[in-house]
């Protein structure tokens, strides 16, 4: 499994579950929006850059509720390629440009980077240090893993990053508009192919719906992690590339945190196979000057850090975290 699954988030999903008025929708780029949801002149703000396969109003809709506890919250939302007219070819750098602009127009922002989006999050972060009241990361990939997990952590930068990138490069195909992509259903044979963390969960919520014993809240979970994982979204070839390259050999954002001096707080799932907490806690050793803590939530898997009762509390708790982290963010 090379991408995560799920759909793209836009204004009349959200709709769906916050007033139309509390709701809307900032160009960015050609590549990108800002979609905010919350009073628009609220003084606080988290600005959420979920994972590059574009499914926040799927997978994190449960973060989101927790962090609306505390401020509104902004997303910043990379289009789907369908949705693309042009020759636009979508990569890291205006992921990064897009990020960083949307800190720069804040009067200052509580940063939340998730997943495959760590890198991207980290260089914006360091372009724009002082619009930053703090910086959290989500099982966010900072280091490689010591075994290659679930099929998509490379053990280590070199050989093994390399041909892992090109067995990616081999899964690549033109869409239908001649543009290279990872076909959404090509993830989603990986996943129930039985290789890694997503298969497992994807059997074990299969499980539930079979199961009698099941209460009504279990299966209502299970039928929300399977529509996640079964709803798999087109990622651009150069954007997956890249952002995975930036992830593991970190080159761009390596020596542009000396400046962030705001607290960071990174945050793992203790049962997490596709990015264990003890990567996600590796990028401990980036800051210099920044007070960093560590959190390793009990009992929680890959998903259950963006969607459910978990996400809901985890996001509640960033809210209170930020919250207690106010600082002067005056240019």
């Amino acid at each position: 499994m090379f991408g995560f699954p799920g759909l793209i988030a836009d204004v009349s999903l959200w709709e769906s579950h916050y007033p139309a008025s509390q709701v809307s929708r900032k160009h960015l780029s050609d590549y990108a929006d800002l979609i905010r949801i919350g009073g628009a002149d609220s003084a606080e703000r988290h600005l959420l850059v979920p994972p590059i396969s574009g499914h926040a109003g799927t997978l994190m809709l449960d973060l989101v509720h927790g962090l609306l506890e505390t401020a509104s919250v902004d997303i910043v939302e990379i289009h789907d390629p369908a949705l693309r007219s042009g020759d636009l070819e979508l990569g890291f750098e205006h992921h990064v440009s897009a990020i960083t602009q949307a800190i720069e127009d804040s009067r200052g922002v509580h940063l939340i980077g998730a997943c495959q989006s760590t890198a991207a999050s980290l260089l914006a972060a360091g372009r724009a240090p002082r619009k930053l009241a703090s910086l959290t990361l989500i099982a966010a990939p900072t280091t490689p893993g010591d075994a290659g997990v679930a099929g998509q952590i490379p053990p280590k930068p070199g050989a093994e990053l390399s041909a892992f990138l090109e067995e990616i490069e081999g899964l690549t195909r033109p869409d239908r508009s001649g543009r290279a992509v990872l076909p959404g259903d090509v993830q989603l044979a990986a996943i129930l192919s039985g290789k890694g963390g997503a298969a497992r969960i994807l059997f074990e919520e299969g499980c539930v719906l079979w199961s009698p014993a099941a209460s009504p809240a279990r299966r209502a979970r299970a039928q929300a992690r399977i529509r996640i994982l079964s709803h798999a979204q087109d990622i651009d070839r150069r954007l997956l590339i890249e952002s995975l390259e930036q992830n593991f050999v970190h080159r761009a954002y390596r020596g542009r945190l000396k400046d962030i001096t705001c607290p960071v707080h990174l945050v793992g799932g203790e049962n997490d196979m596709v990015i264990p907490a003890v990567q996600v806690h590796g990028a401990e050793a980036f800051f210099t000057r920044a007070e960093v803590q560590c959190s390793e939530i009990p009992s929680t898997d890959h998903f259950d850090l963006f969607c459910g009762e978990a996400a809901m509390q985890i996001g509640h708790s960033l809210g209170k975290f930020s919250v207690l982290q106010e600082r002067d963010l005056r240019a």
